[in-house]
């Protein structure tokens, strides 16, 4: 993805929230990313299923948290 004068990857997630009906729906995006040494950002979606499920895990554990805050 990168190489020796890009900066050290970072992974990013973003969750979007949106109502739906009585209840809410969510979306995560996850992917890697890295700056080179010209500023170009070179980034690389994490995807499969196994990721997915990551996610969705994450997603379970953080939303009571969140949804209880309100």
């Amino acid at each position: 993805m990168g190489n020796a004068y890009s900066t050290t990857p970072q992974n990013k997630l973003r969750f979007s929230v949106s109502k739906k009906g009585n209840g809410s729906k969510v979306w995560v995006n996850a992917w890697s990313e890295t700056q080179m040494a010209m500023g170009q950002v070179n980034k690389m979606p994490f995807e499969g299923n196994k990721a997915q499920n990551q996610m969705q895990d994450m997603l379970d554990l953080l939303l009571p948290q969140y949804v209880n805050k309100q």
